[in-house]
């Protein structure tokens, strides 16, 4: 046998385990550090301009579970190239069962960013779990969105 076959052979069981995992479920990981049985609530924020930002606010068990599964992505460290301009900001508050905030927020079309976290990249719209939460959206303030400074 050939290296030249091996490593083709080597690639073809690496491509067909990725496959069998990804049908087993083995998904993306989360992008949240915690279950969502430890969330009190989430606020979900959504934007292209601030000064029209809304909110939701979802406390249900079985949404803020919606909510966490809609959060898993694979994600990166930067550096892409950012030559885009303009675009929707999707953020996230989770308010935790031990009195701590944890926020993420997602720039389109690839930027995330997470509390403890560096700027990151990811390929999924994470404005997608916005638009699938049921709650009612509400107008809110721009100086109440949630920020990260790295």
């Amino acid at each position: 046998m050939t290296k030249r076959s091996v490593l083709i052979y080597l690639s073809w069981v690496l491509a067909a385990a990725l496959i069998t995992a990804f049908l087993m479920g083995w998904g993306a990981p989360s992008l949240v550090p915690f279950r969502a049985a430890e969330v009190e609530r989430v606020e979900l924020y959504h934007f292209v301009v601030p000064a029209a930002a809304e909110r939701k606010t979802v406390t249900d068990p079985a949404q803020v579970g919606n909510v966490c599964r809609g959060l898993s992505a694979w994600a990166w460290p930067w550096p892409m190239e950012n030559t885009y301009s303009g675009g929707a900001t999707t953020s996230f508050r989770f308010y935790l069962t031990d009195g701590t905030t944890y926020d993420l927020i997602y720039s389109e079309p690839r930027t995330l960013y997470r509390t403890g976290s560096a700027q990151q990249c990811t390929l999924t719209d994470l404005g997608v779990v916005w638009r699938d939460c049921p709650a009612p959206s509400v107008p809110v303030a721009e100086d109440a969105l949630p920020t990260i400074s790295e």
